[in-house]
């Protein structure tokens, strides 16, 4: 009866520690937290994926929201070389009426979907900065905040 029991408590044991081992016992990536502007403004809403830029893991991605986006350590984001793929709604600066079930007259901002050129950046593992990832009508550029 007693082998019998430490065999039962023994198989749960094991369970309980390929468990953990597949979990990764709380390894975690590093949180990134940032903001995406569009000619100095922030962009209103959109998402943005981090691609490892050799090809190796997972990618990671979040929504923008008011110009700001935020990965947590759970998402598990490796540090390094990223290519960053950012989407988005831009306003145009014109209003239109609002098409229905909107009431007749109602004025709203134009809006139009935009994709922005890919970045390449370097993530960092040990800088607590904010990342700055910014576009202009023009050209494309970016603020490494983390090195």
């Amino acid at each position: 009866m007693a082998n019998l029991l430490c065999s039962a408590l023994r198989g749960k044991w094991i369970c309980a520690a390929a468990i953990l081992v597949a979990v990764g016992c709380g390894r975690g990536g590093i949180p990134l937290l940032g903001e995406v502007t569009y000619n100095g403004q922030p962009l209103d809403s959109g998402s943005i994926v981090f691609i490892p830029a050799d090809g190796v893991g997972p990618s990671r991605g979040t929504t923008i929201t008011d110009g700001k986006f935020k990965i947590n350590a759970s998402q598990q984001l490796s540090p390094g070389k990223v290519i960053v793929q950012v989407s988005g709604a831009v306003k145009t600066g014109r209003q239109m009426e609002a098409p229905p079930p909107s009431p007749p007259g109602q004025i709203i901002d134009e809006i139009r979907y935009v994709e922005f050129p890919e970045q390449e950046l370097e993530i960092g593992a040990d800088a607590n900065e904010p990342l700055s990832v910014s576009f202009d009508s023009t050209k494309k550029t970016s603020n490494r905040a983390r090195k």
